[in-house]
């Protein structure tokens, strides 16, 4: 059936809304209201105000109207609270469906063309980011609410009832650039731009909450945001994140506070209003590519722990762990953690911006390196005892694993094994003896036993199958003795020497493991019995280069331990610090210098 037009029309404004044409027709043609204008002409109002299809096309043939312009500034319910014009959606919180907005500049100027069917609508005014006109540069203008939630789309009736507003001064305002924007997107201008890409109530909110976390910081709420601060924040945001996801990323970065917050979720304090929109919209679909690229962002750039849900999302492997979920995991007090990272050269930076999971697999292996002294003795095939022999000789040399901790190195194990590894093997013992039993026989020092071991001297060694260990070797014994046994050359005893240098036989042999001194095991001419010997040129040397404690106490007259604190202070220090182990000082760092009784350098030559 065709459709008549009517004698009275109006050419539609800008952007105008079916509805308020309807309702300017309806002054146009001495109609008391909207909806009696739709009974009259046989047009279904609330279908009309629904932005159905048909309605609006039946309204652009009567009025002589582009069908496609009212059709794509139409409001449309396409859900709970959610809403479309044109190719566009929108929701509750995006778009004004029921409540009208105005510029009173353009009202006033059509009213003067037209009279009260003049007064119109645009449907960019009804978009809650868009606050100003683009026209005047002035704010718009909200109606009060009618009590009939229906004739709020009224609007020239509205205007009527509420026509005091016209006559009110307009405050000037700049409109922002992401207002430019959404109308470009309302009249149908897109591009391939990632800005596009998204859905136009998501762009608008995206701007204006990271615009109010960069312009009034992260303390900021979004109830305490005005509509002043959120124009002047949906400019900034949208300056921002223009250019596409790296730009956003970027801005990201620029919100890292240089403080730490205890408790964790540094991110979110960081982030502040634009994070808790992101978690509590209820837009989840269309927010997920935003969701996705900051929570990728958090991931990278914060510390959390398996299984904290990140924007809707579990995070099951974190790049960053906090300090606290490291140390439950290595069962180790935070201070331990830390000097564990320093040792192992991974402490470079604020660890309470977290560790990365790389760094704390690095730990975990470097912490493996080193044993205790039970697992020690297990690797090597001994007893903890026969352990401490062999350390004590300096074949076994600990390594600091971290301040004032020593630990043997799985490397040094490795290597003390794998000449037993290269050993022949055999079935069964016949003659041979194990290195425990030996020991018994030619009553000498296991460590002396493994030296001739390590350094090939014994042919017979060969060791049973399986893993290579000191408890798998066998040797002859008689060949064992006719190295040992041997007349001590003229050194000095290791007894005689630690009296000597005013120390102990456990810092002579970690001096002789150092290359300090020359240590060996030789049979007494006397007594037969086997003692460590200091070969008499290496002591020589090593009393030219360096000095004990003991020995320079004695020099200055004072005791050992307030000498060692007072050389401390002065930022003299040993060669090394090693538990149990006296202090040696380099003569070239204490030459010309000694200690007075009130802790002050003296030279030398004054104190003697």
């Amino acid at each position: 059936m065709s459709v008549g037009k009517l004698a009275l029309r109006h050419v539609p404004m800008p952007r105008e809304t079916p509805t308020s044409l309807v309702s300017r027709l309806a002054v146009r043609n001495l109609c008391p209201t909207a909806s009696d204008f739709c009974l009259d002409v046989g047009l279904d109002w609330r279908a009309v105000i629904k932005g159905a299809a048909g309605e609006i096309d039946r309204l652009a043939a009567l009025a002589g109207a582009d069908r496609s312009a009212l059709q794509r500034y139409a409001l449309r319910t396409v859900g709970p609270s959610r809403f479309r014009i044109g190719r566009e959606t929108g929701t509750i919180a995006t778009i004004h469906r029921s409540r009208t907005k105005i510029c009173i500049e353009c009202v006033v100027e059509s009213m003067g063309r037209h009279g009260l069917s003049g007064a119109f609508r645009s449907a960019d005014w009804q978009l809650v980011s868009i606050r100003t006109c683009e026209r005047h540069g002035i704010w718009l203008t909200s109606l009060p609410h009618e009590k009939f939630t229906i004739d709020n789309y009224d609007v020239a009736r509205c205007i009527e009832r509420h026509m005091t507003l016209l006559d009110e001064t307009a405050t000037n305002a700049v409109p922002s650039p992401l207002e430019a924007y959404l109308r470009t997107r309302l009249d149908g201008g897109r591009s391939a731009s990632w800005l596009d890409t998204l859905p136009m109530h998501v762009v608008s909110r995206l701007c204006e909450m990271l615009g109010a976390r960069m312009e009034y910081g992260s303390s900021i709420r979004a109830l305490g945001l005005t509509e002043d601060m959120l124009h002047r924040a949906g400019g900034i945001g949208f300056a921002a994140i223009k250019d596409g996801p790296q730009a956003l990323r970027r801005s990201l970065e620029g919100l890292r506070s240089a403080e730490v917050r205890k408790g964790g979720f540094q991110h979110a304090a960081d982030l502040g209003v634009l994070y808790h929109w992101l978690s509590a919209s209820r837009a989840s679909r269309e927010l997920r590519p935003v969701q996705q690229l900051v929570r990728s962002f958090i991931v990278e750039n914060y510390p959390l722990d398996p299984g904290r849900v990140i924007l809707g999302q579990a995070i099951q492997e974190p790049q960053l762990l906090s300090l606290e979920h490291v140390r439950q995991r290595l069962e180790m007090r935070p201070e331990r953690v830390v000097r564990l990272l320093r040792q192992a050269g991974l402490h470079d930076g604020n660890l309470s911006r977290g560790i990365s999971v790389a760094k704390v697999s690095r730990l975990e292996a470097y912490i493996q390196q080193f044993v205790t002294t039970t697992a020690a003795a297990s690797i090597i095939g001994c007893h903890p005892g026969q352990l401490a022999q062999l350390q004590n000789a300096g074949l076994l040399v600990p390594r600091e694993m971290e301040e004032g901790v020593h630990r043997l190195h799985r490397d040094d194990l490795d290597a003390f094994v794998r000449p037993i590894a290269d050993l022949p093997e055999v079935a069964n013992a016949g003659a041979l003896r194990t290195p425990w039993k030996t020991y018994n026989y030619v009553k000498c020092s296991i460590a002396d036993i493994c030296r001739l071991l390590l350094d090939g001297q014994l042919k017979s060694a060969c060791r049973l199958p399986g893993p290579p260990s000191l408890s798998a070797v066998l040797m002859d014994p008689e060949e064992v003795r006719r190295h040992l046994i041997m007349e001590a050359p003229d050194d000095p005893s290791a007894k005689d020497t630690a009296r000597r240098l005013k120390t102990n036989q456990q810092t002579l042999h970690y001096l002789a493991s150092q290359g300090l001194l020359s240590l060996n095991r030789r049979r007494h001419p006397v007594t037969r019995s086997i003692r460590w010997y200091v070969e008499r040129c290496s002591l020589e040397q090593f009393e030219k280069r360096f000095v004990t404690v003991g020995v320079l106490a004695i020099e200055l007259g004072e005791r050992p331990g307030p000498l060692a604190k007072r050389l401390e202070a002065l930022g003299i220090r040993p060669i090394y610090s090693v538990p149990n182990v006296s202090r040696v000082y380099q003569r070239t760092a204490l030459a010309g210098l000694t200690i007075d009784g009130r802790g002050e350098e003296v030279p030398l030559a004054e104190a003697n």
